[in-house]
């Protein structure tokens, strides 16, 4: 789903929605939320965000669970993806830690992401 822009109509029928929600509230416990609520749950309300921390910080701390989320989205033992044209790892990584930077951005915002970046099995 490369071509998609915007945001990503939060549901459960959309993988990319679907697997973020399960990449950030049970694998790396970022919130505890139904997946109704998490459509609203902002960078700033997940265990990751420091509100003191300097940008840099703040950065390194994203920068860690977009990793996380990438080696998730790629192993064969997670959801055995692999990445859309246009897309490497470095670009996805950017770009998720662009959303996770950005303390007004959503859950949502994550998927989107995920929806662009990969080419998720069965999709």
């Amino acid at each position: 789903m490369a071509a998609q822009t915007g945001t990503t109509p939060w549901s459960q029928r959309n993988k990319a929605c679907r697997y973020t929600y399960i990449m950030l509230n049970i694998a790396l416990k970022q919130f505890e939320a139904t997946f109704t609520k998490a459509k609203s749950i902002k960078m700033k309300q997940m265990t990751f965000w420091n509100p003191t921390a300097s940008p840099d910080l703040q950065a390194i701390n994203a920068g860690a669970i977009a990793t996380q989320m990438s080696k998730i989205m790629m192993a064969s033992d997670g959801y055995n993806s692999v990445y859309e044209e246009g897309y490497d790892y470095v670009k996805t990584h950017n770009e998720l830690v662009g959303v996770l930077t950005s303390a007004d951005k959503t859950v949502p915002d994550l998927a989107l992401i995920i929806d662009k970046a990969y080419q998720i099995p069965g999709e």
